[in-house]
């Protein structure tokens, strides 16, 4: 089987999912693997699909008409050789606190810092009940090197801010 990622994008609509699936399934392919969602209107996705070596440029090919009639812009890209499963050991973390410019830009520094690889990181801002203040939360899944603890990671995050909690556990 040959290994592609499709990151799909286009302005949210019932059948999306239906019309990008349909391809893969027409041409013996298997998803694998995805994360998919809306944002302000706009539908956003990344897939892992394998597809048999015999029907690769059947099924590239079958993904224009998608573009051609504006559902989706597909970007299809070959995982390579390369691309075996990482089987390291992964740590999950939560992060809340008051939401502030750059603060993205302060966790992932942090991570990159201590040589972390994200796997996966969802952010949102959220109505803080109490103050009022907006809160912003991130959920993240990422792989540390060796050497390096999830202790190392909380106490990084903790560093960034007085007012963040930071919930470190396994992945």
């Amino acid at each position: 089987m040959e290994s592609y990622v499709l990151t799909v994008i286009g302005a949210d609509r019932v059948g999306l999912v239906d019309a990008l699936s349909r391809v893969v399934a027409e041409h013996g392919g298997s998803w694998q693997r995805s994360h998919m969602t809306e944002l302000a209107g706009t539908f956003a996705g990344v897939v892992l699909v394998q597809v048999p070596p015999d029907a690769d440029a059947a099924f590239t090919a079958a993904l224009e008409p998608l573009r051609e009639q504006g559902l989706l812009d597909v970007t299809l890209r070959p995982t390579g050789a390369d691309a075996a499963v990482v089987d390291t050991p992964t740590v999950r973390f939560e992060v809340v606190g008051a939401d502030r410019p750059g603060i993205v830009h302060e966790v992932s520094h942090a991570l990159a810092t201590l040589g972390a690889s994200v796997v996966d990181l969802r952010t949102a801002t959220e109505s803080g009940a109490m103050a009022g203040q907006a809160l912003f939360r991130a959920e993240a899944v990422v792989r540390l090197p060796a050497g390096v603890g999830r202790w190392d990671l909380a106490a990084a995050l903790e560093d960034l801010a007085d007012d963040l909690m930071v919930d470190v556990g396994d992945g």
